[in-house]
């Protein structure tokens, strides 16, 4: 008995697919790759609200190492900065940069040299439970001197950022990295997409 036409064609398949599958899990671990992808990337868990929508807690990020050794970020970029004295890594928004005045607006925003503060774009359904509402904390007008960067979490209500003088203005010797992409998210459909 010969087998049908269709059945030689699932099998030829499932050959292919398992082969693609072998030979492309023999790439991603290979050494080689393995070794510039964690000296070029590091990945992090969001551990507190301050930046949802955009970065909300529990999920994870790919961020790139080197992305600021050569340049300095620009306003509207994610950064990863170190806090010295707490040792602790965050991811904030830059805002401010050299030359920019940041202050306080009339109707409960931010702003960045007299325009209103606006919110990033949103890439798939964060969990909006998770962004505070009311009132953002007031703080001096700052123009920010070079070397140096205003900071925000997007979660404006509920963020420990430059508004704050104890956290203050961030250094260009506290630049780490740089958020690239979602890679894990309890919402898959974020799963994948470019921090912005």
């Amino acid at each position: 008995m010969e087998p049908s036409p269709s059945r030689g064609k699932s099998a030829r398949l499932i050959i292919l697919i398992v082969a693609g599958v072998v030979v492309l899990l023999g790439v991603l671990f290979s050494g080689a790759y393995f070794l510039y992808f964690f000296s070029h990337f590091r990945p992090y868990k969001i551990g507190a609200e301050s930046m949802c929508p955009t970065l909300c807690q529990g999920e994870r990020v790919v961020a790139e190492k080197g992305a600021y050794v050569s340049r300095n970020p620009q306003r509207g970029e994610l950064i990863v900065l170190e806090l010295p004295e707490e040792q602790a890594l965050l991811i904030k928004r830059v805002i401010g940069v050299a030359g920019d005045t940041v202050e306080p607006g009339p109707k409960n925003e931010v702003m960045v040299n007299g325009k209103a503060l606006k919110p990033p774009g949103i890439c798939g359904r964060p969990p909006m439970d998770q962004v505070a509402k009311g009132e953002l904390p007031g703080f001096p007008p700052t123009k920010v001197p070079k070397g140096y960067f205003f900071v925000v979490g997007d979660n404006l209500a509920n963020s420990n950022d430059s508004r704050y003088p104890e956290f203050g203005l961030v250094s260009v010797v506290q630049l780490r990295e740089k958020p690239v992409f979602i890679y894990w998210s309890p919402n898959g459909s974020r799963i994948g997409c470019k921090t912005q």
